[in-house]
């Protein structure tokens, strides 16, 4: 094992051990690791998150992007991660904003519908949200981490069924036997070999399609979720958007420009709060061996605006 997993699981077992010692205890074992951390943080990561900013939100001045920075990094650990692993955040409250759109897809005749949320603000309690509902079940794609105790801590944290793959969650569609599936994904999955290639925040870059995949061989709506942080609480809002799967699935012109619709939105988002998003220090844009190459055919799959 080398130097850097040994300190990895030591900080990951004194995270664990914090969570069991009470709020207060937990926070002051906490706190100095969580200082210590996000210097490291800053140090190793700071100038590429300052170029991903730069490239991504052109036009302000570098003053600008230091704020930014400085406002991102300290959102994510006092906010996410002290949720996370101590559970005493005070986004811990939930502000839900159209709900509207989930109780009109329970009720409907739809099968359920795909969730997508860029991990803004404190996305742990969107998922907090799906699980203390018991009109549907829910869902949720992840990306094994390599540390099996963060695995387990995951799933015991969230609650819900998770998912590696998508073949899961088709499979959890097919047996729902008339119940509502609510399948939640997250932007920074790993494309691996099956990502596509299309627009994000302004640069060319490879998503993994599992999620517009799955919406349109179920036929269910897509919903974007935004989750933001104000005022210490957690402002949940949902919005709309449905894609008619007028062409076969396996058409990869069809995937591509279903995906490149929902990331514009998901872009949108995190443009608007660019201090909220936990992600600027994530190689979005580096590609990978293989990708589904642009098609310079263009079809007409009808995407609704959202509502």
């Amino acid at each position: 094992m080398t130097p850097f997993h040994l300190r990895y699981h030591f900080v990951i077992s004194l995270f664990h051990f914090s969570t069991r010692c009470g709020p207060k205890l937990g926070d002051v074992l906490f706190s100095p690791v969580m200082r210590l951390a996000q210097r490291r943080f800053i140090k190793r990561k700071g100038a590429f998150m300052l170029e991903n900013m730069r490239q991504v939100l052109p036009g302000k001045t570098e003053q600008e992007y230091s704020e930014i920075l400085s406002q991102s990094v300290d959102h994510m650990w006092q906010f996410v991660l002290r949720n996370f692993f101590t559970k005493n955040s005070a986004a811990n409250t939930r502000f839900i904003t159209n709900e509207s759109v989930v109780n009109e897809i329970v009720s409907g005749n739809k099968k359920g519908a795909v969730i997508i949320t860029s991990h803004q603000g404190d996305w742990e309690n969107l998922l907090k949200y799906f699980r203390g509902r018991n009109d549907f079940e829910t869902c949720n794609l992840y990306r094994k981490p390599s540390c099996k105790i963060t695995d387990r801590f995951l799933h015991k944290f969230r609650g819900i069924d998770q998912y590696c793959s998508g073949y899961g969650i088709s499979k959890k569609y097919k047996q729902a036997n008339g119940k509502k599936v609510f399948a939640v994904f997250g932007i920074d999955q790993k494309p691996f070999r099956k990502g596509v290639e299309i627009n994000f925040l302004n640069r060319p870059t490879s998503i993994s399609p599992i999620s517009v995949q799955i919406a349109l061989k179920q036929n269910v709506p897509v919903v974007i979720a935004k989750t933001l942080i104000r005022n210490g609480l957690t402002e949940i809002s949902f919005r709309r958007i449905s894609i008619q799967p007028n062409i076969r699935t396996s058409n990869s012109d069809t995937v591509q420009y279903a995906l490149q619709q929902v990331m514009d939105q998901v872009s949108q988002d995190i443009v608007d709060d660019p201090e909220q998003w936990v992600m600027w220090s994530h190689d979005f844009w580096k590609k990978p061996k293989r990708v589904t190459r642009i098609s310079k055919k263009r079809n007409t799959l009808s995407i609704v605006n959202p509502v």
